[in-house]
């Protein structure tokens, strides 16, 4: 198993980047702001107004935008219309922020209800699947370690 360390050689930065995230302004309307010096962002932008720009646009079910990159990380809002299949990641480590939509998170062995604000750590090759529950789609800010580059996909037979 690996260690925190070798997981986060960093780890005061994702550490600072998560509070900051979190304890940012926060309204119902516009939800977090985003904020990475790297993205050529002149400004904070708010997370869930970007994601429904997102769902204006034509794709079929997913949809996946990524705001930032660095060699550390990658930094992502992911828009689902209806549901993901159940799949790994072989060298990703993820972490979802849910900015809105309802539904079921399966996470290995275990289903989690998705909410707004609900927060999910995905480690690489753990199975999951998002499920959208009702007319909203769903929407997340997701971070992965190492940069996504999203060639480590697998899908999982149901």
């Amino acid at each position: 198993m690996q260690t925190a360390r070798r997981l986060f050689p960093r780890k005061e930065v994702v550490v600072l980047f998560v509070f900051v995230s979190l304890a940012g302004c926060v309204s119902p309307r516009k939800g977090p702001s985003y904020f990475h010096p790297d993205a050529g962002l002149q400004e904070p932008i708010s997370l869930l107004e970007k994601a429904r720009e997102i769902e204006k646009e034509d794709f079929e079910n997913i949809r996946l935008v990524t705001l930032a990159q660095t060699g550390f990380s990658s930094h992502h809002l992911v828009v689902v219309r209806k549901g993901e299949p159940l799949h790994t990641h072989a060298r990703h480590d993820g972490w979802a922020l849910v900015l809105k939509g309802k539904g079921e998170f399966l996470l290995g062995e275990k289903k989690f209800p998705i909410r707004p604000g609900a927060s999910f750590y995905i480690p690489r090759g753990v199975q999951h699947k998002a499920t959208r529950q009702g007319k909203e789609s769903l929407a997340a800010f997701v971070i992965f370690t190492p940069p996504y580059d999203g060639k480590d996909t697998i899908a999982v037979k149901e």
